[in-house]
């Protein structure tokens, strides 16, 4: 789990979530509320990632690093998997490492520091 890792590191931490907050997610947020945030976000929607970076910057002033670590995988065969499958999964893996990257680049020279992002 890479964001309790992070604050268990002494980071503050910006993480996303699709559909409901998960059960782990609310035990980390009620014994570590000061240092971490989550945001209902799909990382292939624009508008979602430029979320997430608002949310780092107004809450904590700045973003060191930006983790791009969302992924899903198809849940067909690939001779039966219908093209709206298989985009999700282009949508999701490729499309997402894009915005995070770009929004956390931009982030980055706006701080004017050399930050780093994982994929």
């Amino acid at each position: 789990f890479i964001t309790l890792r992070y604050i268990l590191e002494g980071m503050n931490v910006v993480a996303d979530y699709v559909g409901e907050l998960p059960k782990e997610f609310e035990d980390v947020q009620a014994k570590h509320a000061d240092r971490v945030k989550f945001v209902k976000a799909d990382v292939s929607n624009e508008e979602d990632i430029k979320a997430l970076a608002e949310t780092a910057l107004k809450e904590f002033g700045h973003v060191d690093i930006w983790v791009n670590n969302a992924g899903v995988e198809a849940s067909f065969p690939t001779i039966d998997m219908p093209l709206k499958e298989w985009q999700r999964v282009i949508d999701v893996n490729l499309n997402g490492v894009f915005l995070g990257s770009r929004e956390a680049l931009r982030i980055f020279r706006d701080q004017k520091i050399k930050g780093s992002i994982i994929n």
